[in-house]
């Protein structure tokens, strides 16, 4: 018989001969020569059949492992990488595959369509003996029917009908596999899992299984409607982890069950994970990625900016490593790097509306306004579903430092970009926010208009009638200013509030005997010391008054 290893399967090699070639080593195994020979036999004069569609784009590169080759095996068998990195991507609609994991960013869902996934796929039919569930003769013999009806156009449901017709408790793990691997094809996902569960159960040593059982528990945890993925990425690793036990050593089954350890939250095994798929892949970027965020989840900030250096130095113009970085800094409370790297994020077009939000925040506390401004606004052009609070929150801390030209135009540009939309409460806040400004501006008739608006919006707004009554009195409208706190005064929530302002309003005027029982009644709502020593000290000019 020619050695498997140093024949190629031909692009029009069907989905049956991969089965006969698994079917052949288990035969091997148990020392059925006659049946072996025949099942490789079949295997070589079915070089002209159809193709399965789910690896017709790869069959060109397959290659048959020889039955007797660990080492090739599980090179040829090993789950495929993930093309790219994706760190922060939004979350995809219900009904749809995670496109990655919250915290790995690792392995996403499209490696199971690459045609490297699936020329894998159609060599993991291939057998390994030693890690193999021996068939006995008469399973060789049924075993080759059903590849018959495999091989046929449209007769591979008929050929898994019969798979379950003839399994029974005491079938080779074969059998449940082929089964398995059937679903699977089908992509009826569960349906395979139970299958490969069930060949493991049969024969604890099937590596192949366990690999497929690792693979099908991680697309079961990317999925979006997956309400535990903690617990499927938990068993992958452990399903990998056999297969490892078992022989099966690649870079990819390492980086898969470290990405699914670091998933459900054991770190530092899944830093040990990506050291071994690091070592067995150097190349391999996202197993660095993942080593960093490893760094990153245990608070060893220091070690991932160093590991992110050596990633930025190769890859210089891969936004998502600046970003990544940048978060590293601020863990080490080096918001001026940060702000480096977020700078570089933005430059390259990779900036998203948090990223820039940051950019802004580290302006902002470092009383670089004028450079804040712009970014904050951009910051709500990249997120269609920002709210203006932030922008909102760093207006009022320019306006305390005195630089009310920048806080106007950060709510002009809020203001602007929301439109009509801006929620009522919000667009209180900024008219608060108006007023101040026009108090630090000394504009005291527009600061009163703008409060005004803000009472016409809500007449029950304690807080925006107490301001308005101190504009009004500030600006000698005594009258109107006691109307407007004695409504607030019916307000509960501002009732010792109001009746505080009402005192102090009346001292100014040197009413101190009126101011007195408002003074009294406002610390049995809110005992406060300032307010006692305050109501001592109009007492005291009360009395004086009146010599």
């Amino acid at each position: 018989m020619t050695p498997m290893s140093n024949r190629t399967l031909n692009k029009k090699t069907s989905l049956a001969v991969a089965c006969w070639m698994s079917l052949a080593a288990s035969c091997a195994q148990t020392a059925h020569h006659v049946e072996a020979v025949a099942v490789s036999s079949a295997g070589t004069n079915a070089a002209t059949l159809d193709w399965p569609a789910e690896v017709e784009a790869a069959a060109s590169e397959s290659s048959v492992a020889s039955d007797t080759s660990e080492a090739s095996e599980a090179s040829e068998a090993s789950a495929p990488r993930a093309q790219t990195v994706a760190l922060m991507t939004a979350e995809p609609a219900a009904g749809q595959l995670r496109t990655q994991s919250e915290n790995a960013g690792i392995l996403d869902t499209a490696y199971f369509k690459t045609p490297e996934f699936k020329r894998r796929f159609a060599n993991s039919f291939l057998s390994v003996s030693d890690v193999e569930p021996g068939v006995t003769p008469e399973e060789a013999e049924e075993l080759q029917e059903i590849i018959e009806l495999i091989q046929q156009e449209g007769k591979r449901e008929r050929a898994l009908t019969k798979l379950q017709g003839a399994i029974n408790d005491t079938s080779s793990a074969n059998y449940p596999y082929l089964i398995g691997q059937i679903h699977q094809g089908e992509e009826r996902y569960d349906l395979a899992l139970e299958a490969y569960l069930d060949a493991v159960d049969r024969t604890p040593t099937f590596r192949r299984a366990w690999q497929q059982i690792a693979l099908l528990y991680y697309r079961r945890a990317l999925d979006v409607d997956n309400e535990n993925p903690s617990a499927d990425y938990t068993e992958c690793a452990r399903a990998f982890a056999r297969a490892i036990s078992l022989g099966l050593v690649d870079e990819t089954s390492y980086g898969m069950m470290a990405a699914s350890l670091l998933n459900s939250d054991h770190v530092l095994a899944a830093e040990t994970a990506f050291r071994m798929a690091i070592m067995m892949g150097p190349g391999e970027k996202q197993w660095t990625m993942g080593l960093a965020q490893c760094y990153f989840r245990s608070k060893r900030y220091a070690e991932a900016v160093g590991l992110l250096d050596d990633m930025i130095a190769d890859d210089p113009d891969n936004a998502t490593l600046w970003m990544f970085q940048g978060n590293a800094y601020l863990g080490l409370d080096q918001p001026r790097k940060a702000a480096r790297d977020f700078q570089v994020v933005d430059q390259l077009g990779g900036g998203t509306g948090a990223s820039t939000n940051i950019l802004a925040d580290i302006y902002a506390n470092d009383g670089l306004f004028a450079e804040a401004v712009p970014v904050y606004l951009k910051a709500l052009e990249l997120d269609e579903a920002a709210l203006p609070d932030r922008a909102i929150r760093a207006a009022k801390m320019m306006t305390g430092r005195g630089d009310v030209e920048s806080a106007k135009t950060l709510l002009a540009g809020v203001e602007s970009h929301f439109g009509d939309e801006l929620p009522d409460e919000t667009a209180t806040e900024v008219l608060k926010l108006r007023a101040k400004i026009a108090v630090r501006e000394g504009r005291g008739e527009d600061e009163i208009e703008v409060l005004r608006q803000i009472v016409d919006r809500n007449p029950l707004d304690g807080d925006g009638l107490i301001l308005l009554a101190d504009a009004l009195s500030r600006n000698d409208k005594i009258d109107e200013a006691l109307q407007m706190l004695e409504t607030a005064a019916s307000i509960e929530s501002f009732e010792a509030e109001a009746k505080l302002q009402h005192a102090r309003v009346l001292v100014q005027q040197k009413r101190f005997a009126e101011a007195i029982p408002l003074l009294k009644s406002s610390l049995q709502l809110n005992d406060k010391e300032s307010v006692q020593q305050y109501l001592e000290s109009v007492e005291k000019a009360a009395r004086t008054a009146a010599k």
